[in-house]
């Protein structure tokens, strides 16, 4: 089901300020944009329950909508990209010692 891309910012936001989480296991191992279809998933009910190492990924127009809100949320300096040690600067992220968990 396609997502909206508030949908996908409020989501991000929410896994970012540890409102949301993922089971502790595969945490480490997603990126964000992985991290939020998985989440998605939970919510719908896609996901099966026996297994935790599920690849969930976004499809369809969600993908480069959340290319577009990750990148809005380096630029509201609320994420910065990091690029030391991974492929992609949107691979990993840390957050900004200044943003505030109160972003909508």
């Amino acid at each position: 089901m396609p997502h909206t891309k508030e949908q996908l910012r409020s989501t991000a936001l929410d896994i970012i300020f540890g409102r949301e989480r993922l089971p502790d296991a595969i945490a480490p191992q997603r990126t964000l944009g992985q991290s939020v279809a998985y989440i998605f998933a939970k919510r719908e009910n896609l996901l099966d329950p026996h297994n935790l190492f599920q690849n969930v990924e976004l499809a369809g127009t969600d993908r480069p909508l959340f290319d577009e809100v990750f990148w809005d949320l380096v630029i509201e300096r609320i994420i910065i990209p990091g690029t030391q040690g991974f492929d992609t600067p949107t691979n990993r992220f840390r957050i900004r010692s200044d943003a505030s968990p109160d972003s909508k």
